[in-house]
């Protein structure tokens, strides 16, 4: 399994109550907590609600608090890696399309050495993506009925290997910040 290495890391400098403002929050099967959105903000309140510190959060941020829950002062609130981690959002077995050893991706042993992955090196006439299938090899279906399927960008590491069963949190892709 790819074992990441926190980049960055944030402390509460004050003590209070954690409030989570405009972050949409994943719950991993681990029960682990991560931030789905780009918007997400952690603030720190006081007993009366006022905000006494606030801290952008970066999408796929890993959160050691939650909503509602007391901190002290130099506790961790979050970390968040170089790259962007993308969950499965289902349980099912990944499905690889358009990701072909040598035309949109390549195998590379180099940037990421922990473990052996593709990366996607072309979306030219194709569309590199993930699915996540169920039992009768069906896309699942997430929310508002929009599948469990991952673009990806060049540039980006793919994890999870065809046919893999995964479980809601498993990481599947890494994609580069600036994408």
């Amino acid at each position: 399994m790819f074992k990441e290495r926190a980049v960055w890391e944030l402390f509460s400098s004050k003590e209070g109550v954690i409030r989570l403002a405009d972050a949409e929050i994943m719950k991993s099967y681990r029960g682990e907590l991560y931030v789905m959105n780009d918007a997400a903000k952690i603030e720190i309140c006081c007993a009366d609600g006022a905000v006494l510190e606030r801290h952008p959060i970066a999408r796929g941020a890993k959160l050691f608090v939650d909503h509602d829950l007391s901190v002290d002062r130099g506790q961790k609130l979050a970390q968040w890696y170089p790259l962007i981690p993308v969950f499965a959002k289902a349980q099912g077995r990944v499905a690889y399309n358009d990701i072909i050893d040598g035309t949109t991706v390549v195998v590379d042993k180099d940037r990421l050495p922990e473990v052996e992955h593709r990366m996607v090196i072309s979306v030219q006439n194709a569309r590199p993506r993930i699915e996540i299938r169920d039992e009768r090899g069906k896309t699942i279906k997430l929310e508002k009925h929009r599948p469990a399927r991952y673009l990806l960008p060049v540039g980006a590491f793919i994890i999870a290997e065809d046919g893999e069963h995964v479980r809601r949190g498993d990481l599947i892709a890494l994609i580069p910040r600036n994408t």
